[in-house]
């Protein structure tokens, strides 16, 4: 599971159980192959789907996995953290 599938959109937090279907539907995966792969139902997959294109606000399927897409490569290019943005000038010890 993608660590960039964690994110949160419109204050809601996707749960392990909607990035697990959302990256299966990034897979290319239709809900019937999604029930039987996570052996559950297939409107429960349809349900854990409303709920991930609610929460991310998204139009459609294509949508959520575009818009989790884009966002994982956006964190793949921002730096891990603030000390990584600052880099400190070496000082010269010649000018003492």
């Amino acid at each position: 599971m993608s660590k960039y599938l964690r994110h949160e959109l419109k204050g809601r937090h996707l749960t392990e159980r909607e990035r697990q279907v959302l990256a299966l539907m990034a897979g290319g995966h239709l809900n019937k192959e999604i029930a039987e792969m996570l052996k559950v139902k297939e409107m429960t997959i349809k349900n854990h789907v409303t709920h991930i294109l609610r929460k991310l606000d998204a139009k459609n399927r294509t949508h959520a996995v575009a818009m989790t897409l884009q966002r994982e490569e956006q964190q793949k290019e921002e730096p891990k953290d603030a000390a990584v943005r600052y880099i400190p000038c070496p000082v010269d010890s010649t000018e003492h």
